[in-house]
């Protein structure tokens, strides 16, 4: 398959029979930043704004970072730990979040959405403070909200994950 401006080309694998109810995502394009072995991409980063990319990292890909808004990209390959990691006060409304351990860890004072979060080994959201649902496709995730404190959830579509709410204190 390929990308060009005006097309996306289907591979055949793409084009075998689903599920009911799958979902089928872009995982790479545009600009690429990938992090080798135990590196960060962005670290202590404040009022950044990220509106797309592809991000892959084995361990971590944002950390201890503050007041950052995510609006597209694709954020994947944290299998060891978390992809956002320790941070504060992010406004997540789009993007895809895939194939990590957890997608967010630590931190406190998120605002989920929107994006699509599919795949994530562990969960999407764990230990965390005040974190809030407002929109987002939840599908094939071990967990949603897992060892989180004072979650809210507001609306969102949960398919297919083992729970969407495990272990939560409050909220």
């Amino acid at each position: 398959g390929g990308i060009a401006a005006g097309a996306i080309t289907v591979t055949a694998g793409l084009t075998a029979a689903k599920l009911a109810g799958s979902y089928v995502l872009l995982m790479s394009r545009n600009v690429k930043f990938i992090a080798v072995g135990n590196q960060k991409i962005f670290n202590a980063i404040t009022g950044a704004t990220i509106a797309g990319g592809e991000f892959v990292a084995t361990k971590y890909l944002i950390t201890s970072s503050a007041t950052t808004t995510i609006s597209g990209g694709t954020f994947r390959g944290a299998t060891t730990y978390g992809g956002i990691y320790s941070c504060t006060d992010f406004t997540i409304s789009g993007g895809v979040y895939s194939s990590n351990a957890y997608s967010i860890v630590a931190g406190s004072g998120h605002i989920i959405s929107g994006g699509v979060y599919s795949g994530n080994a562990n969960g999407v959201v764990y230990s965390l403070t005040g974190v809030t649902i407002e929109d987002g496709i939840f599908a094939g995730n071990f967990s949603v909200l897992s060892g989180v404190m004072a979650p809210t959830i507001l609306d969102g579509t949960f398919y297919g994950n083992q729970y969407v709410i495990n272990a939560v204190r409050g909220g």
